[in-house]
């Protein structure tokens, strides 16, 4: 699932190429996964784009338009919609430039929204270390709390392993048993790994809306050996989730 610095990256393509520019028309692909309204955006000029935890959010001053990726999802500008990829759902005419929004999966929707629609937790990039440590600070597993997005937005499971790996942190470990330290470990590793993987474009699995592929690779998500000791790594359930951890440098709590 594209997580913050890919959608981030996306954001900050949207803003480059069509920002500032009116909907001439809408193309739906796929209904199914496209909100019944969208044609109220049709005359509209996009003021602006930004990210809300792994959304995206075009922002036509009354009326808001949301991306959300989910697993698979893609946004394009392109020239030309006359020979579409495998994937899209619709397709916004914003005047020399089409904004497309796909998904191979079909899973991804475009659908209007209002500020009372957004989450109002803390977003991982924004959020400081003494709302972070409250948080954390729980009897849930470090994993889990940190992919819950009703807790911190943005993170997700390729992105929480390499942040608990470089952190030395088992994630089932729970919150309460952390120490200061290792809080702050994680604190600020999270921070670092989510600016490594912006400046290099995303991971690598995922694209910018010209579908250039990211060039940050996880170090031990869907990896075989820690690249730190050689060490076979493990997966294990977290939450119902696959979780890659290294034996060695992660220690069972």
């Amino acid at each position: 699932m594209p997580e913050i610095p890919e959608v981030q990256v996306i954001v900050d393509g949207i803003k480059d190429e069509v920002v500032g520019k009116e909907v001439g028309d809408v193309t739906i692909f796929d209904g199914r996964r496209v909100d019944e309204d969208i044609d109220k955006i049709v005359g509209l000029t996009l003021k602006d784009a930004y990210r809300h935890g792994k959304a995206i959010i075009l922002d036509f001053d009354d009326i808001k338009l949301m991306f959300h990726l989910r697993l698979h999802g893609f946004v394009r500008v392109t020239d030309d919609i006359s020979s579409p990829e495998k994937g899209w759902i619709v397709a916004f005419n914003m005047g020399d430039k089409y904004l497309v929004l796909g998904d191979t999966r079909k899973l991804a929707e475009a659908k209007l929204v209002t500020d009372e629609d957004f989450k109002t937790s803390p977003d991982a990039v924004q959020i400081d270390e003494t709302t972070f440590k409250s948080i954390v600070s729980s009897s849930g597993a470090i994993k889990s709390t940190l992919m819950n997005q009703e807790k911190i937005l943005g993170l997700g499971n390729r992105y929480v392993d390499e942040i608990l790996w470089r952190s030395h942190i088992h994630p089932t470990k729970k919150g309460k048993d952390l120490t200061d330290d290792e809080i702050h470990k994680i604190f600020v590793t999270m921070k670092e790994v989510l600016d490594e993987a912006y400046s290099q474009g995303g991971d690598e699995h995922y694209t910018d809306i010209y579908g250039n592929p990211g060039k940050w690779s996880a170090s031990v998500h869907g990896k075989k050996v820690c690249p730190v000791c050689g060490t076979p790594l493990k997966k294990i359930k977290v939450g119902g989730r696959t979780s890659y951890i290294c034996p060695k440098c992660q220690p069972e709590p």
